[in-house]
């Protein structure tokens, strides 16, 4: 995996140009990946699987100093949970991607913590929940 498109054309500033991929790391302290067009646009060549790009798929392509060395988007830290006002949070999809599909960004989204988040999931989603057991 390159860390730069060429050529690609945004869709939000409509001029061809190198989108470099970035690091986003949430208030929680996870991480995800995403394109970014100069113009500040993520995404901008409007990928059908979603704004974000898979950790795995980043993790199998790059090496842990490759992935140290991207440029990081940092989380708002404005936010708060909206069921117990915990400043580090993470947005939650009230319509989970994994039975929504990229769908799940039309829907409502709202700032969790992760205890919060965690609980949701645990009585709404179980069985989306990971076991790390």
């Amino acid at each position: 995996m390159s860390l730069t498109i060429k050529n690609g054309m945004c869709s939000d500033c409509g001029t061809l140009v190198e989108a470099q991929l970035h690091k986003k790391i949430h208030a929680n302290g996870a991480y995800c990946f995403a394109w970014k067009c100069p113009c500040g646009k993520l995404n901008p060549f409007k990928s059908p699987s979603g704004l974000w790009i898979a950790k795995e798929l980043v993790e199998s392509k790059l090496c842990a100093e490759e992935i140290d060395s991207l440029p990081v988007i940092m989380p708002d830290v404005s936010n708060r949970c909206v069921k117990c006002g915990e400043r580090t949070c993470e947005l939650h999809h009230w319509s989970p991607r994994a039975i929504f599909g990229s769908d799940c960004e039309k829907w409502p989204k709202d700032y969790l913590c992760k205890p919060c988040h965690d609980e949701w999931h645990l009585k709404v989603t179980p069985q989306l929940v990971k076991s790390y057991e």
